[in-house]
């Protein structure tokens, strides 16, 4: 076989697995249940995460994006709906759109003298009670644009859940805004510490 024959089979091939990748991204997702997507390489944003991950993944259920590592284990979870803004965006313009940076280091993101400023990143901007945050993912390779818009459309169809209204005895927690009971004092989702709601007034019949 003749050396051009290889090269342009191999030049063909290169395309066809740039098209199915491409395609696949594009997929319609069954968003009627929990669903599992890969959002690429985990830079920074969450309190207990502080170093990078590789190969993450989001579970997307009834109430929260969780985010999992290749072992499956969770290391950020993120209310539907506290998402402030979902967004895409070129490494080199993502310094200035980010709204919180308390939890993301700069070497994390690659801003550093050794390392290239390069890559494709997908923001998910989020607040409880006072406190925003932005977690980072990284998108790399020639398809990383394609991929992270395809990842930002299915997050961004998920973003605020369908929440039942609440019954006469419930409340809605005001750091993680889950459902709890209304004399409750500590979150049974977030542990954190809710103040004590003024009880009802009712008036007796005369």
């Amino acid at each position: 076989m003749h050396p051009e024959s290889l090269l342009v089979g191999l030049i063909l091939g290169i395309i066809l697995t740039i098209a199915i990748y491409a395609a696949r991204g594009r997929r319609p997702v069954n968003l009627n249940k929990p669903t599992r997507v890969p959002i690429g390489r985990y830079l920074g944003g969450f309190p207990l995460a502080t170093s990078p991950e590789d190969s993450v993944d989001c579970l997307i259920d009834t109430s929260a994006f969780v985010f999992v590592s290749r072992f499956n284990k969770e290391f950020g979870r993120i209310p539907r709906t506290a998402v402030v803004d979902i967004f895409c965006e070129e490494k080199p313009q993502l310094l200035p759109r980010l709204t919180a940076t308390k939890n993301i280091t700069f070497p994390n993101l690659g801003v550093a003298k050794n390392r290239s400023l390069s890559g494709y990143c997908l923001v998910i901007d989020w607040q409880i009670g006072d406190v925003r945050n932005n977690a980072v993912f990284e998108f790399r390779g020639i398809t990383a644009r394609v991929t992270a818009h395809s990842v930002e459309t299915i997050l961004k169809s998920n973003c605020k859940a369908s929440v039942p209204p609440l019954r006469f005895d419930e409340r809605n927690c005001p750091f993680c805004r889950e459902v709890i009971k209304k004399e409750a004092l500590l979150c049974k989702h977030c542990r954190s510490r809710v103040t004590d709601p003024k009880p009802a007034r009712f008036t007796l019949p005369v």
